[in-house]
This record gives structure tokens, sequence and C-alpha cells, in this order.
């Protein structure tokens, strides 16, 4: 009686283990591994040995603020809670397409049954909402799970490094190669070489920060075309780099989200 009890529960309980619900946005359903160990962050070691990188969040870093890598709470706090959702459970893949960066690690969304781990780690402040060209398809969704751990100070929020910061600041160059979320009123939309300047902020001792659109293409934009954001509040979220001044390329979903909607 034992054993036949047994075989119900197992067949009972076989569905809803197979079952893997899809994150809220457009992907390809992929493998299901087990996750061996937790590398950092926003990376896994799977089961047959490949490295997966959790593509649309972005964990902190102790190089963001410069410390000694393992020394910074924020950097440890996102790995240890990785660890606690997924080291020894089996998980499944979700491709975007774009589903390899240039270093050939394998880029993927993931779910453990119905609950979509990115999604978790950005809504309890362990991550960043990010996208990438190919990689974008996420973007927005995180961005407003991001909004709401942003405003209740959760996890990495409670920490000064990662607040919003004005784009009137004037250490830009001190910034370049780190990710960064600006908040602006656009104070002019220009066009060049194919591309749309969004130019954030008054011009003082140096260049102001712009956000470079690839194209006229509203869909990168907050859903407004490039050009007619000029008077518009602003959130600009990406990597700092230096041109004639500082700039954020935007060339995913999600990096321009309207503040004054």
């Amino acid at each position: 009686m034992r054993a036949a009890w047994l075989t119900v529960a197992a067949l009972t309980l076989l569905p809803h283990a197979a079952r893997a619900e899809a994150p809220p946005c457009p992907l390809t359903r992929g493998e299901t591994h087990a996750v061996a160990r937790v590398l950092d962050g926003e990376t896994l070691a799977l089961d047959d040995g490949r490295r997966l990188r959790l593509i649309g969040a972005l964990a902190p870093r102790a190089g963001d603020v410069g410390a000694v890598a393992g020394s910074w709470p924020p950097e440890n706090d996102a790995r240890i809670a990785l660890a606690a959702l997924v080291e020894g459970r089996s998980v499944t893949l979700w491709h975007d397409a774009v589903q390899r960066d240039r270093y050939g690690q394998m880029l993927a969304h993931v779910t453990i049954g119905s609950d979509w781990l990115q999604g978790t780690l950005v809504a309890r402040g362990h991550a960043r909402a990010y996208g990438r060209p190919g990689g974008d398809a996420c973007a927005k969704a995180l961005a407003d799970l991001e909004r709401q751990a942003r405003v209740a100070g959760l996890g990495l929020w409670a920490s000064a490094a990662y607040g919003v910061r004005a784009a009137s600041r004037g250490d830009w160059a001190r910034a370049t190669g780190a990710f960064h979320i600006v908040s602006g009123t656009v104070r002019r939309v220009s066009r060049g070489s194919g591309e749309v300047y969004v130019t954030l902020g008054a011009r003082g001792r140096g260049y102001p920060l712009a956000a470079v659109v690839a194209g006229n293409r509203a869909e990168l934009s907050g859903g407004v075309a490039p050009r007619s954001l000029a008077g518009r509040r602003v959130l600009v979220r990406g990597w700092i780099e230096q041109r004639r001044g500082p700039v954020i390329v935007v060339d995913s979903k999600g990096q321009i989200e309207l503040v004054d909607k």
C-alpha cells in the first residue's frame, strides 16, 4: 500500500515539477539543467560544465567603487542571494536572439518552475536592469521591477554608490566605463551620422552628458521619437563612454525611460 501511495504521489508531482512558466517577455525555451555552483552575482556553472550569464540582471561588483574583490557588501549579498535561489536546483533556460556573449558564455533568462530568476534578483535589489542588442526582450519588464526596488531602497539601492545621478553633475570622466542611471531634462536634440544626440543638462565647464540613440527609433527612446524628447524629463541607463564629451550609447530597449508621462 505504501509503495502504491508513493507511486501516486510521484505521478501527481511530476507534471508540476516539469512545468516551467516563461518569463513575461518573448523568449525561446531552451534546455533544463542543474546548477552546480554560483560563480558570481550573475554567472552560473551548469551541470554540463558550461557557464551561463544571467542576461538582463547586472549584479553589483567591487569594481563599481574601486573596492577589493570580495570586500564589497552589495556584491557579496548578491552572490549569496543567488546561491540560495539556484545552487543544486534544476533550472530552465529561455533565450533571446543573441545566445552567447563575446567571451563564448551562454546568455539566457532562467526560470525555476514558475519563478523568473532575473525578475526575482532585480525585484529584491540584487541587480540592475539592462539590455543589449539582441538581448533586450525583457528590459522593460525588468526596469519596471527595478523602479519598485529603487523606490523602496532594497538591496544595492540602499548604497549611495548606485543612486540615480543627475545629468548636471560634472565628474563624468571618472565614470567612464561604468554603468549608471542618469536623470535630466532634455535640453537639445540633434542628428549626425545616423545617430540622434539627446543632450541632458546645460553645458558648463565641459560637454554635457548625451544619450546617443542609434537611428531614429522610437522603441529605443521610451516609445517616443528621439526628436520629440526636447524638454522632456528622462532617465537614461547604460555605460558611460567618452567621445567629444560623455555619452551613453542607446542601442537597446529600456535604456530611456520617460519620467514626465
